[in-house]
């Protein structure tokens, strides 16, 4: 059913019919704010123009096994996010935050995925987990400036709560927060990757590159992931040489290639009539034809069987490094292919090549249908 009605407050007034569901929780038409219900929070988060009236909405709630959310007419259980609450209020707790007090800001992050999501509410979940990941925050007149410190670096950056940021980092934060054991280590990756973009805006590639980096870590090589990087940069550009080269000979040898049938072509035509130019060149049978085609269609088969072998050799050299960054330096698959991509033979040479093979055949074969 519809529901008519405004907040006051923190409150909702109810100007209609009041659900069955929640006859037992309204008082004199007024639902109050409750600990264990999330009642049109998303509506709250829309019309909401103060991060402070957001505080004082979820500083109350209890993100245990007694929370239930009203959806589609029912009360329904959600599930606990007490564990989740409890390692977020670590980490701020650790934090520099003026202007806000800390004890109001145990909320669940992953709880807003329950909601449908409004680009508001996306960015609301975006300020809660800055504050999360920011060393410093600065509160005042509905403005943040966040901060973070990584060694003797720092990046910070201003919001107004206004405004709607278009990117999200729930991936990043529920990477985090995966295990408690080591928050604070993923925590302080997350942090530097920050500082080293001077940005924020993390992407996919970079999360990987987290995990990388967190890899390293457990494996107790922890600073010398990033000098890895440069080293890695390096085996790329050395195969992306191998590459390039196996694509420069392939290029040569059809030119030879190539410019050995136009001279074929000319010796054989530069006597004839012009008006049996056509007839001579398709439908000649001499054996000189014959054999010169058979020349011509093994030359190019091997040209073609070479090439392939060395782009063969560079695939395997590919494996090796895989393997060695990703076996003992501790990359991450999805990160490693981030930096390098597999040697592989583009299809327009392949659609070319089985073309002009094709045609060589049907040429050589051509005369005994005649």
């Amino acid at each position: 059913m519809k529901i008519n009605g405004t907040f006051k407050n923190t409150s909702f007034i109810f100007s209609g019919d009041i659900p069955v569901s929640l006859s037992g929780l309204v008082d004199g038409g007024e639902l109050f704010n409750r600990s264990d219900l999330l009642f049109l929070e998303e509506d709250y988060m829309n019309s909401c123009d103060r991060f402070s009236k957001l505080v004082d909405k979820f500083k109350i709630k209890k993100f245990d096994s007694d929370l239930s959310l009203y959806k589609n007419d029912k009360i329904e259980k959600i599930e606990d996010f007490s564990d989740e609450v409890e390692l977020y209020h670590k980490i701020i707790d650790e934090n520099n935050i003026n202007g806000l007090p800390k004890k109001d800001l145990m909320i669940s992050v992953s709880h807003f995925e329950k909601y449908e999501k409004s680009k508001k509410v996306k960015s609301i979940q975006l300020i809660y987990i800055l504050l999360f990941l920011s060393s410093v925050t600065e509160y005042c007149d509905n403005k943040f400036i966040f901060k973070i410190k990584a060694g003797d670096k720092e990046f910070e950056r201003k919001f107004e709560f206004k405004e709607i940021n278009d990117f999200e980092l729930f991936s990043v934060y529920s990477w985090i927060i995966a295990s408690k054991e080591n928050v604070e280590t993923r925590l302080r990756i997350v942090r530097e990757l920050i500082v080293r973009k001077e940005t924020f805006k993390l992407l996919d590639e970079d999360l990987c590159s987290a995990k990388s980096a967190f890899n390293r870590i457990i494996a107790e090589e922890t600073d010398d992931y990033f000098a890895q990087v440069n080293m890695l940069k390096a085996d790329f550009m050395e195969l992306s040489e191998r590459q390039r080269k196996s694509y420069q000979s392939l290029h040569l040898k059809f030119l030879g290639w190539g410019s050995s049938i136009v001279l074929f072509i000319y010796g054989e035509l530069k006597n004839q009539p012009s008006k049996n130019l056509w007839k001579r060149l398709f439908f000649t049978s001499t054996e000189k034809a014959y054999l010169f085609l058979v020349i011509f269609i093994v030359a190019l088969s091997t040209i073609w069987i070479l090439f392939k072998k060395e782009m063969y050799d560079n695939k395997k050299e590919y494996d090796k490094i895989e393997e060695f960054y990703t076996k003992q330096l501790f990359f991450e698959s999805d990160d490693f292919s981030n930096f390098v991509t597999v040697p592989k033979i583009a299809k327009p040479y392949t659609i070319i090549f089985s073309i002009i093979f094709g045609l060589l055949l049907i040429r050589l074969l051509l005369p005994s249908f005649m």
